[in-house]
């Protein structure tokens, strides 16, 4: 089948591989844009990120002094976390749990699952029927994602 996206929506897909840029780990995770370092904050400690790593949050850390800290799954959590502070309405992640473990695959999918029903996360809540509706699409092999999602397709 063909899947049609209007213009006016922002389609965001996670990539998980490793992709940084040579600067401190706020800017990895905003990617330059602006936002509420609370709320980049916050969202970073929802997907995950250790204490140790989130201490260089209000570093100005360059890339040197953080990066050697992360695992392969803390590169999974950053390209997670820049999406969800970016907030577009449509997310495509291929299994989105593949990386991570038995214990922290139930979080992230009520994490994805907040995104979709809070229209974004760490959103102040009196702007919340204003917002346009978030749609999270995800491959999975787990029966916990079958059991997260809305809709379920079958592709052959």
């Amino acid at each position: 089948g063909f899947f049609f996206s209007p213009p006016h929506l922002r389609v965001l897909h996670i990539s998980l591989s490793e992709c940084l840029i040579n600067d401190t780990l706020v800017e990895n995770v905003l990617l330059y844009a602006s936002d509420s370092m609370d709320r980049v904050h916050s969202i970073c400690k929802r997907v995950g990120f250790k204490p140790a790593i989130l201490r260089h949050l209000g570093l100005g850390d360059l890339r040197a002094n953080w990066v050697a800290k992360f695992s392969h799954t803390d590169y999974v959590r950053l390209n997670l976390a820049r999406a969800l502070v970016v907030n577009p309405e449509v997310l495509v992640i291929h299994k989105p749990e593949c990386v991570f473990s038995a214990g922290e695959v139930s979080g992230i999918m009520k994490l994805l699952r907040a995104h979709v029903d809070e229209r974004g996360l760490e959103l102040p809540e009196e702007g919340r029927p204003y917002r346009r509706p978030r749609t999270v699409f995800f491959t999975t092999t787990t029966a916990e994602g079958v059991n997260m999602a809305d809709h379920v397709y079958k592709v052959q």
